[in-house]
């Protein structure tokens, strides 16, 4: 069933990862302290496990078929805007505006012409890309009024993102040796970037003992965990995946010591 077959494999391990931490979510719920922000969270991960699922069938049943429209692409723009809510039900002033939110909005929309460059796509990759982009301003201004980032560091994030944008663009105009090397540099800079987020979460949150900044970076690695995933292919979007998962277990431990915290 499984040999030959990693995306299969990877597809079991995150449904495993997102019901665990469902039903770790959900034994939340007889809290109320930041209850909204659990239930939005719920429902988040049963969407990403709704998708998991669905996807992991569908791979079984018609392997290596091109989907143009699937089923599974509602329960991410859901699974986005929810977890978006759940951060705003912390953060309720994560709807003012930041001047950072500018940057951010059109790296959200590059990628946007990046996936309808790959793909054709149309529809799907723009409803996808508003949902995401919506989920990664929210997470920008909560980082701004967390004071998660130095000055050094969003300096550094801004940095990687435009060089992740000109390098993926690049490929499109290069030749092979050339197009491949560029891939290879932007999906490094892409996996620096998240094991950079994801250890600076652990150490925000157990070292630190800084709550509200962990749970931000928590959701901040998810996101580019997102990012990575949908500009990744083959290897790179297995690991990319694994990593992804890890950041559900952040996310969760985030949310249990601002729930504990009060």
């Amino acid at each position: 069933m499984f040999s030959g077959h990693p995306e299969r494999i990877i597809n079991l391990v995150m449904a495993c990862a997102f019901f665990f931490v469902l039903l770790q979510a959900i034994k939340l719920l007889h809290s109320k302290k930041h209850f909204l922000t659990i239930v939005f969270f719920v429902f988040a991960i049963s969407c990403g496990l709704l998708s998991t699922l669905y996807w992991g069938v569908y791979e079984f049943l018609r392997p290596e078929t091109r989907m143009p429209f699937a089923a599974n692409e509602l329960c991410e723009w859901a699974l986005f805007l929810l977890y978006a809510s759940s951060l705003r039900a912390v953060f309720p002033k994560s709807a003012s505006f930041e001047k950072k939110i500018i940057p951010v909005a059109l790296f959200a929309a590059a990628n946007v012409v990046l996936w309808i460059a790959w793909s054709g796509e149309w529809v799907q990759d723009i409803l996808t890309g508003l949902s995401m982009g919506w989920f990664l301003c929210v997470i920008t201004s909560c980082l701004c009024l967390t004071c998660a980032l130095s000055t050094a560091e969003w300096v550094g994030a801004g940095t990687v993102s435009f060089l992740l944008i000109l390098g993926q663009s690049l490929t499109f105009f290069t030749p092979e040796p050339v197009s491949g090397a560029l891939d290879k540099g932007c999906s490094t800079l892409l996996l620096v970037a998240m094991l950079w987020l994801i250890l600076k979460t652990v150490w925000t949150l157990k070292k630190e003992k800084q709550v509200q900044k962990g749970l931000s970076l928590s959701y901040a690695a998810f996101a580019w965990g997102a990012v990575f995933m949908y500009m990744s292919g083959g290897t790179a979007y297995m690991i990319a995946s694994m990593l992804t998962v890890s950041c559900y277990f952040l996310m969760l431990w985030a949310i249990k010591e601002e729930v504990a915290e009060g």
